[in-house]
């Protein structure tokens, strides 16, 4: 079940505890929707009265490059619609590249893991002639570092092979734009969190899985983002390391965010 755990921790940019070593590699593309009643305007703020879709192609990969220790990098390229009942305005471009290094130091008699993550925006948020109010921004536009604990383990019940992790961390926020950015604009750091429960029936891992944001902010802040996200996930094994992989979730609680539902469907090669 160690094996299955691996593959399917690597879902999304947050890898869980199970670190890949040199000759190992686990490599996706994906497609994915996100519906929304409002989205982040040219203020940074979270606005409604329009019906926002993303539209978002990704690949992430986690590559060993020594015992215990692989990198990690997750590149989306974005396309932003908001439609009004008059007119629609498109965004597209490069969203948050994340790259960083996972560890494993074999501290404990249970997987875990030490990361570390850098945010580093592909667009700019500056104002643009031709970027009105209403288009979509593809996030704050400014450089994040984040600093991961994650632990987990594999077991089975009734014979049925299981694994579960957690992880939580904390979010350096900067004022560090990318571009000419907005003078100014500051963000509050955050405590951030991944948790995921999965079962392999008939050779599919189907998981739940919650994952959060929650930010360290005064009550006057309304550009730091906080949200909690729940949903599921399977992984269906197509041949020899080739997968297929679908995931749907929803925000059951936002601030200072967006809240919707986004579906993601992608293929994966785990080597």
């Amino acid at each position: 079940m160690l094996v299955a755990a691996s593959m399917f921790a690597a879902t999304t940019a947050e890898a869980g505890p199970w670190t890949r070593s040199l000759g190992e590699a686990y490599l996706k593309v994906s497609g994915g929707v996100f519906r929304s009643n409002s989205f982040v305007g040219a203020d940074g703020v979270v606005v409604g009265g329009a019906d926002h879709t993303s539209l978002t192609a990704a690949t992430y990969a986690e590559v060993g490059i020594w015992d215990d220790l692989h990198l990690v990098a997750y590149v989306p390229y974005v396309v932003g619609i908001n439609t009004y009942e008059t007119s629609s305005f498109l965004s597209a471009g490069g969203g948050d590249l994340i790259a960083g290094a996972q560890w494993s130091p074999d501290w404990f008699d249970f997987v875990h893991a030490l990361r570390a993550d850098v945010k580093i925006p592909m667009y700019d948020v500056a104002p643009r002639p031709t970027r009105s109010t209403s288009h979509p921004l593809f996030g704050d536009g400014q450089v994040d570092v984040t600093l991961w604990l994650t632990a987990g383990r594999s077991f089975a019940i009734a014979e049925v092979p299981l694994y579960a992790f957690a992880e939580a961390g904390h979010r350096f926020r900067s004022e560090a734009f990318v571009g000419e950015g907005v003078e100014g604009r500051s963000f509050a750091d955050s405590l951030v969190f991944n948790g995921q429960l999965g079962a392999t029936l008939a050779g599919v891992v189907f998981a739940a899985n919650v994952a959060g944001v929650v930010a360290y902010r005064s009550e006057t802040d309304r550009l730091t983002k906080s949200y909690l996200n729940v949903g599921g996930q399977l992984y269906a094994p197509v041949y020899e390391g080739l997968a297929l992989e679908v995931s749907l979730d929803g925000a059951v609680w936002a601030s200072n965010s967006a809240k919707g539902v986004s579906i993601i469907a992608g293929v994966s090669y785990n080597l």
